[in-house]
């Protein structure tokens, strides 16, 4: 409802976009709700980070492609708080609604959103809610 209101206020361009860890990545959480907190604000102090790579992976530290994964989201995070637009993702354009960018660390894909109006699951999720 949030980016229905969003696009219908004249908010400007909304965009979506999906973190998918892989089993290597995050063998406990994989891409659980919350995941993108630990990609965007991970510590520079090591005891913090290595204390997240245990809870998450099983390892004293993430694997390099977690590392990659990370510094691409927040180089499109902070890109869009700065300038209102997402810097690309891995060399790949993150497009606005009805499009979604899928961040994963074999290779960004953009993909038709959840959040479009045209989504089956939006239109399945207006059924349940109105109910």
């Amino acid at each position: 409802r949030l980016a229905e209101a969003l696009l219908a206020g004249g908010a400007g361009p909304v965009y979506a976009g999906l973190l998918e860890l892989s089993t290597a990545e995050s063998p406990r959480l994989r891409s659980g709700h919350g995941a993108d907190c630990f990609a965007l604000f991970r510590s520079d102090v090591p005891e913090h980070d290595r204390y997240l790579a245990e809870m998450l992976c099983d390892r004293p530290a993430f694997p390099a492609s977690f590392d990659s994964l990370c510094r691409s989201m927040l180089a499109c995070w902070t890109a869009f708080a700065a300038a209102g637009q997402p810097a690309s993702f891995d060399g790949l354009e993150w497009p606005p609604l009805p499009a979604c960018l899928r961040m994963r660390s074999a290779g960004p894909a953009i993909e038709p959103s959840e959040h479009a109006p045209t989504s089956e699951e939006l239109a399945l999720w207006k059924r349940v809610m109105s109910k």
